[in-house]
């Protein structure tokens, strides 16, 4: 059996503080000026109980909260229970939501920044057709860099895509001229030498002491303890016992 769960939430929105129903697509909602959305439908299970959910923006990670009210107890109780039972929850919810998609914005942001970035010394480069906000294609005739095309076909491309939260840079070169990868290549030596030299290193190329007997037999252990005791006898090694 189908309960219209308008007139309960009628009820209940009069008794809660800025709040507004609708109706729309057969469910009914409860509208907040602060941009709250709470959902009001039909539960499972008899007697009948009326299931209240609250809506978070799409493309947050965080749970819903909801809860269950039966639905004999009338609009004024259904009001107590979303004040007491869900409006805390969904308020933290609600809050950690537009916090998790500020935050995703502010790297959207700096990610179409970068891609301009990346794209600006090839005005010809065109985005991407599955990723365009993290990715474009270049391609380029032989005559882009000065020379005769040895096949209708021959081009270069490259595909460069940013990738992970720390905005590190995919970059894939085909069928490059010679002279033309052998300066990618120079210029990446040189960067990688500025950023990753080795630091001086202090080992003077012996192992602890500690270490030379790491891997000694059992049998080299108990010679090396015995010759250690002939050597360093015990200050009352020998001496006759006290009467």
């Amino acid at each position: 059996m189908t309960f219209d769960t308008l007139p309960l939430a009628t009820e209940a929105a009069a008794a809660l503080d800025g709040w507004t129903v609708g109706k729309s697509h057969g469910d009914t909602w409860l509208h907040h000026p602060d941009g709250g959305i709470v959902k009001i439908g039909q539960g499972k299970g008899r007697p009948v109980r009326v299931e209240v959910t609250g809506i978070l923006p799409a493309g947050s990670s965080q749970h819903m909260p909801a809860i269950t009210v039966a639905a004999a107890r009338g609009g004024t109780a259904l009001a107590d229970e979303i004040r007491r039972r869900l409006l805390p929850a969904y308020g933290e919810a609600l809050d950690l939501a537009r916090a998790e998609l500020a935050a995703a914005k502010r790297l959207a942001d700096q990610c179409e920044q970068l891609l301009r970035q990346l794209r600006a010394p090839l005005p010809t480069a065109t985005p991407d057709r599955w990723d365009p906000t993290k990715a474009f294609r270049w391609r380029a005739g032989p005559r882009d860099f000065g020379r005769r095309p040895s096949a209708p076909d021959w081009h270069t491309a490259a595909e460069v895509s940013i990738t992970g939260s720390q905005f590190e840079v995919d970059i894939r070169l085909r069928w490059l001229p010679a002279e033309v990868a052998a300066q990618i290549l120079q210029l990446l030596g040189t960067a990688a030498a500025a950023r990753w030299a080795p630091a001086a290193s202090n080992f003077s190329g012996s192992r602890p002491r500690r270490n030379q007997q790491r891997r000694l037999s059992r049998r080299d252990r108990r010679l090396h303890r015995r010759e250690q005791r002939r050597r360093h006898p015990a200050p009352n090694a020998g001496a006759a016992p006290l009467d």
